[in-house]
């Protein structure tokens, strides 16, 4: 099926967005236009936020049951909250786990923080001039506040969310709140492509499955049948684009299999346009089961 028209995905962007901030529970938030929605998020009250991702009719590609109780959740790299939030609604415990500030993000030896800072705003806004985006100027804990923590807890508390958070690396996660235990469901969406080391992350995130790894994950496009890590990052700093390297299945597969999993597959495709610039995304769905 072909993708939607770009204006037509501007103009519904646009309708989402001028229904948000125009409801009492966003209008009562005074800096809340500078928030960046990740996810959409549906709140109730006719309070659904003006997300990138959609995933609200796509959230059937990923392997979760629609009856969650008495499961659990583990998210890495929440962001706006929307799986965390989903699988809440389902009837999980969840577990969300972000960075605790920019300075975690992996980048390049000799990026800077002003370089991070400026691609994140290319994100938030890639059709609009740098120097137009407020928070180009601000500082790092303000940026993250902006795009991770503010959005994620407006939603937290629009939701009267249970949702545990947690504040960690990938890579430092047995030693953050949660050492120790293991989950039901391990998510890593969209996070190994901006890793350094995406195989000392997979190898953590599986210490803490006891049921299945799931990751959404851009596959190289390169035909081997060879497992490869294949980098992406470029040879200058300009083409620094926050991704790294991208595992192929063959590797995928082989690797969780060695850690302990059972089983690999790819269960489906996580797929769509990204608001508002129409950008067409098509992510694989990995399950590795124990």
């Amino acid at each position: 099926m072909a993708p939607p028209p770009k204006e037509a995905i501007r103009e519904e962007y646009e309708r989402l967005r001028n229904a948000f901030y125009s409801h009492p529970a966003a209008a009562s938030i005074p800096d809340i236009r500078l928030y960046h929605w990740y996810h959409t998020v549906d709140l109730g009250n006719g309070l659904v936020t003006p997300g990138q991702y959609d995933y609200r009719e796509t959230i059937g590609g990923f392997p979760f049951p629609g009856d969650m109780r008495g499961l659990t959740l583990l998210e890495v790299g929440s962001a706006t909250g929307f799986f965390a939030f989903e699988a809440e609604r389902r009837g999980a415990s969840v577990t969300s786990v972000e960075l605790p500030s920019f300075h975690q993000l992996d980048r390049f030896p000799g990026q800077s923080q002003t370089r991070l800072l400026r691609r994140l705003a290319q994100m938030r806004t890639p059709d609009a001039p740098l120097d137009t985006d407020p928070l180009v100027a601000m500082s790092s804990g303000q940026t993250y506040f902006y795009h991770l923590d503010g959005p994620f807890q407006f939603c937290y508390r629009q939701l009267n969310s249970k949702v545990d958070r947690v504040y960690s690396t990938i890579y430092d996660l047995k030693q953050s709140a949660i050492s120790g235990k293991t989950f039901d469901y391990v998510l890593l969406g969209d996070v190994l492509v901006h890793l350094f080391n995406p195989v000392e992350a997979l190898a953590v995130a599986a210490s803490f499955t006891h049921g299945k790894l799931i990751v959404s994950q851009l596959m190289p496009q390169v035909a081997t049948e060879e497992p490869i890590l294949h980098y992406v990052g470029g040879e200058t700093l300009d083409e620094d684009d926050l991704c790294w390297f991208l595992p192929n299945l063959p590797f995928f597969r082989q690797y969780c299999l060695k850690l302990g999993f059972r089983s690999v597959e790819e269960a489906g495709r996580n797929a769509g346009c990204l608001r508002p610039s129409g950008y067409a995304f098509d992510r694989s769905i990995l399950v590795a089961a124990r």
